[in-house]
């Protein structure tokens, strides 16, 4: 067998066993690339913030909203097809990579045609030629594409850390450094290509096998079975993921869409990416049982317990520590973002609750359901986010909330009808960490008016202090076995469990 065609399943010694330690061990390299990578993103958004202004983000803004919308076809489905496939994985892996390069040198193509015409859409003639450069990277992307998706379906994300980590730090230093010269908006673009061209060389370097320009037209055939319904519910989630920025942009202005950008994408970085991260683990860990529902509902439960548990304290800390979160990170032009940096963080909670059961519909190969569900929740969001609009940057950021809670019960309610669970045992998987945060609002408010007139670094890290140790203390009084277990991810349940006893 082709070392390739190895999977978490094979193991006949304790399938549940063998699928738990590969998955805890895939996402704790899967979070050290995510907290490193982040850490990066994270400093250099803090630096750009002060030397570029909200109207210069907006103009890149502008740019990257209609690559975002075509990079729904960069693969047409089949690195998730790759991934959740088992057998003649080399011979799909070479029609992967031939398919994908061809595919991004279209769209690269596509993007320079109709950059005047983007251009002329937002009233701002300076796109056209940012988009025409930043459409290169669609081809760029498209040479790594294939390594990425054999990495992941491995689970080898100890091996993917490193183009993952390698885009954040030259993106980061490309961006600072370009800005640091007066490049103005150019640093974020050529940053941005500077980092996919890093990405396709180190996932080359991280991953031995070597394509063939070939494809097999059987096999991309059942491949594009599996991946054209992912392509419509990419084509959904792109729209529900820019949207709200079209309509910013095109009816607030450059300054609005720059002032919403990062109020949406702190929120993003410290919350949203938490379930993205584990979703890359989750999928091929499904896939390789994707014939035991038992196995994948216990799994999806466990996986909204440990989720919560650190969705819920991120989320409210920073909810109660917007105001001086963007003053010690981004500086005093950034102030009108707090409000609905504010509201972001609140729907990505919402949000965050039961996500992961797309990817068991997507393992047990019916990702039908997934865009079905999303024609409903772009129907919402595009009610929501065109009366918004009107109301301004808050009013977006209520009809998110609104969204989000439209989207959570919809998918919760079709999760107890997949997988023949109920809500109270989705109840009970998340009660113990917003029992835990309610303790972290209490102890962390008294000391936010406390600390009112402290630097803003000063009054971050007090209140920081306060809520960590409140939930902290609060959780392990009511799930302490559960904290134990996540620990144990980490090497820390010796002294753990030698302070429990």
């Amino acid at each position: 067998m082709d070392k390739n065609e190895t999977s978490i399943g094979d193991n006949p010694a304790n399938p549940a066993r063998q699928l738990s330690r590969k998955t805890l061990r895939a996402a704790g390299w899967n979070y050290v690339s995510f907290g490193l990578g982040k850490l990066s993103v994270m400093v250099t958004i803090t630096v750009l913030a002060r030397l570029l202004g909200p109207d210069e983000f907006g103009v890149v803004g502008y740019a990257t909203l209609a690559i975002a919308y075509l990079s729904v076809l960069q693969d047409l489905g089949l690195s998730h097809a790759l991934i959740q496939r088992r057998t003649n994985i080399e011979e799909a892996s070479d029609t992967v990579f031939t398919s994908n390069l061809l595919v991004g040198m279209t769209l690269t193509l596509i993007i320079y045609v109709t950059a005047p015409f983007i251009a002329v859409f937002f009233h701002e003639p300076r796109v056209e030629l940012l988009m025409r450069v930043l459409g290169v990277s669609f081809t760029i992307e498209a040479l790594g594409s294939a390594h990425l998706a054999l990495l992941r379906r491995d689970l080898n994300f100890r091996r993917k850390l490193i183009p993952d980590l390698g885009r954040a730090l030259v993106k980061g230093v490309v961006s600072i450094s370009l800005a640091l010269l007066g490049y103005g908006v150019w640093s974020l673009v050529i940053g941005q290509i500077a980092g996919a061209v890093t990405s396709a060389v180190l996932a080359w370097m991280s991953c031995p096998w070597r394509p063939r320009l070939h494809i097999n037209t059987s096999l991309i055939r059942s491949m594009l079975t599996f991946g054209i319904p992912l392509i419509a519910i990419d084509i959904l989630s792109a729209i529900g993921s820019n949207l709200d920025f079209t309509l910013i942009g095109r009816l607030l202005g450059d300054t609005a869409l720059g002032l919403y950008t990062m109020a949406y994408r702190i929120p993003e970085l410290a919350i949203t990416s938490i379930w993205n991260v584990l979703a890359q683990v989750l999928f091929p860990a499904y896939s390789s049982v994707q014939h035991d529902m038992r196995l994948l509902t216990k799994g999806f439960l466990a996986t909204i317990r440990y989720l919560q548990i650190v969705i819920v304290p991120i989320s409210l800390t920073i909810i109660i520590l917007a105001d001086p979160l963007v003053h010690a990170l981004l500086g005093p032009d950034w102030v009108e973002a707090i409000p609905v940096f504010r509201l972001i963080a609140v729907s990505s909670l919402i949000h965050s609750i039961g996500t992961n059961v797309g990817d068991v519909y997507k393992a047990i190969g019916r990702p039908n359901i997934l865009w079905k569900l999303g024609i409903i929740n772009i129907a919402v969001l595009a009610i929501c986010m065109v009366v918004g609009v009107r109301y301004g940057l808050i009013g977006v950021g209520v009809g998110h909330i609104i969204t989000a809670l439209q989207v959570m019960a919809l998918r919760l309610y079709f999760a107890t009808r997949i997988l023949d669970i109920s809500l109270r045992d989705i109840w009970h998987q998340i009660r113990p960490s917003f029992t835990a945060g309610m303790a972290l609002c209490l102890a962390a408010l008294p000391v936010y008016a406390l600390t009112g007139d402290f630097n803003p670094l000063m009054q971050l890290l007090s209140v920081s202090a306060a809520a960590g140790l409140a939930y902290l203390v609060a959780l392990w009084t009511l799930d302490k076995n559960t904290l134990i277990k996540m620990l144990e991810m980490v090497g820390f349940d010796r002294p753990m469990r030698a302070a429990g006893k």
